[in-house]
């Protein structure tokens, strides 16, 4: 047998289509009162929070994932370098590398003179393989302005005068393709 609860009274009745021996309505037809479900029982404090809460999981996920996604692909595009972009890096440093030098050759040159207010540089060329070759004018001791030739080698060795040795040096690193980069180092 079971027993039901009147909604009216809250009397418990043991046939639910009869009347409630207590109020004397039927069961069927009685209003619920407040707070009480159709099946008689009260609804939990915690049911109007439940939607909330399950709302709140739901987009606490949602985030994890974003998140843990977003993670993964930092750390996978952080191992994964672009050869294009390591060349390109490497030229920038090399290019930069090469005019550091350049322009301290070019003021090696300037002290190395009797006149340093009588230099003139006319051309410094970076060549392929990392050479520097410079011409430039210089007045001597005797007060001519000469030309002159100086190469930096790619191992950073000054080869400067006009001895054999020195022009030899200036004929085997200059003689290639380079860029002109008098106006980058100063004049």
């Amino acid at each position: 047998m079971v027993l039901v609860t009147c909604p009216h009274c809250g009397a418990k009745v043991d046939d639910p289509s009869g009347t409630c021996p207590k109020c004397g309505l039927p069961i069927s037809q009685a209003p619920s009162p407040p707070g009480d479900d159709a099946r008689g029982k009260k609804p939990s404090a915690y049911a109007p929070l439940l939607p909330a809460l399950v709302g709140a999981i739901l987009v606490a996920g949602a985030i994890a994932a974003v998140w843990s996604i977003h993670d993964h692909m930092t750390k996978t595009a952080a191992h994964v370098t672009v050869p294009a972009a390591r060349d390109a890096k490497a030229d920038e440093v090399r290019i930069s590398e090469s005019m550091r030098r350049a322009t301290l050759g070019n003021i090696i040159l300037r002290q190395a003179q009797v006149h340093e207010d009588n230099y003139k540089l006319d051309s410094a060329t970076l060549m392929e393989d990392g050479a520097i070759c410079y011409r430039y004018h210089a007045r001597n001791e005797s007060g001519e302005m000469i030309a002159e030739t100086a190469v930096v080698t790619p191992d950073s060795k000054m080869a400067m005068g006009d001895t054999a040795a020195k022009r030899e040096v200036w004929e085997e690193s200059c003689s290639g393709r380079g860029t002109d980069v008098t106006l980058r180092i100063g004049r």
